[in-house]
């Protein structure tokens, strides 16, 4: 079945997304609700845990895809983090499993949406995403 760059431009977009929300929302339940630390203060943990999950998040939700590598980037050190719960606790090894289940979706569906990012924005028949920048366009501001 070959689907249309925007159709599938647009699922592997969705996927990225639920991928990556699925695992914020887990981050933030693990170590506030589920397992909270008994040596460091919940926001402590929360800062180093899933602070760094948000850098990327404006961009992903523009559809940006230097945002979506860096997303892929960050989510490994989730897969780490997720192999080394699952081999050391025993209670948590479910949650270290769907870590590293969810740090995985994200990385290969940020890489698909790349690729067909690439893809269509070079085959030039109309159906190719709009080009969306990282950096603001600076032509239209206003003298000072």
């Amino acid at each position: 079945m070959h689907l249309p760059p925007s159709v599938m431009l647009h699922w592997l977009h969705r996927l990225v997304l639920t991928s990556y929300f699925a695992l914020l929302l887990l981050t933030v339940i693990w170590h506030t609700w589920l397992f909270p630390s008994v040596y460091f203060p919940t926001s402590l943990v929360l800062m180093v845990t899933a602070l760094p999950l948000l850098l990327p998040l404006r961009g992903l939700l523009h559809g940006r895809p230097r945002s979506h590598i860096w997303a892929a980037l960050l989510s490994m050190l989730y897969f780490t983090h997720g192999v080394g719960e699952a081999f050391a606790s025993p209670q948590q090894r479910w949650l270290g499993l769907l870590e590293i289940l969810l740090s995985l979706t994200l990385v290969f569906s940020a890489s698909l949406y790349v690729r067909q990012y690439a893809r269509a924005a070079n085959t030039g028949d109309g159906s190719s995403p709009p080009q969306v920048s990282d950096r603001p366009d600076r032509s239209s501001k206003c003298p000072p």
